[in-house]
């Protein structure tokens, strides 16, 4: 009796042991030929394969020597990787006044940190319109913009900050910070 007690308990306790399998959150294809290719400068990869049994559009180059298809490896996912050393601004770290504009705006940064900052306006296609790159010293910024010239729109402002490694703004408070802010114009 203690003998086939022990032997379900252990039985039980394997159970538990045993990593439950299901279907990943993240998306998966067992690729039977093909190949990847992760570019090592940004996140981005490539994958691509041949023989799929998915019906996908196909285009050929003039000269025959590439072959596109419209169908996709992996769908996008919202998985972002982040990197230790980046910093996205901080809600208390800047302000755009007023937003919605009929066309002047200011962006105004409160950092308390010396450094290079650069800032890029885009549309909503991504298209750089103005960029700006200039040394923040350590106090209220204010950039003023002027785009009623351009449509009605959404448009980003890409910001980037480096900062000063000195004796009195050390690395562990020194950290890189990004962000995107958007700007709503309309009339």
């Amino acid at each position: 009796m203690k003998r086939q007690l022990t032997l379900v308990l252990t039985g039980i306790a394997m159970l538990f042991c045993i990593r439950g399998q299901s279907q990943s959150i993240t998306p998966f294809l067992l690729n039977a030929s093909g190949g990847t290719y992760d570019n090592s400068t940004s996140y981005t990869r490539f994958e691509w394969s041949f023989g799929e049994l998915v019906l996908t559009d196909t285009y050929k180059s003039p000269s025959g020597n590439l072959i596109l298809t419209n169908g996709l490896l992996q769908p996008c996912t919202d998985k972002v990787v982040s990197d230790p050393e980046i910093l996205l601004f901080g809600t208390n770290e800047w302000k755009i006044f007023p937003n919605i504009t009929t066309g002047k705006f200011e962006l105004d940064f409160f950092l308390n940190i010396p450094g290079q900052m650069e800032l890029q306006l885009t549309d909503a296609m991504g298209r750089v319109i103005n960029t700006r790159k200039f040394i923040y010293h350590c106090c209220d910024r204010i950039e003023r913009y002027d785009i009623s010239n351009l449509t009605n729109g959404t448009y980003f402002i890409n910001a980037r900050f480096w900062p000063e490694r000195t004796l009195t703004f050390p690395a562990a408070t020194a950290t890189k910070r990004e962000g995107t802010f958007r700007v709503i114009k309309a009339q």
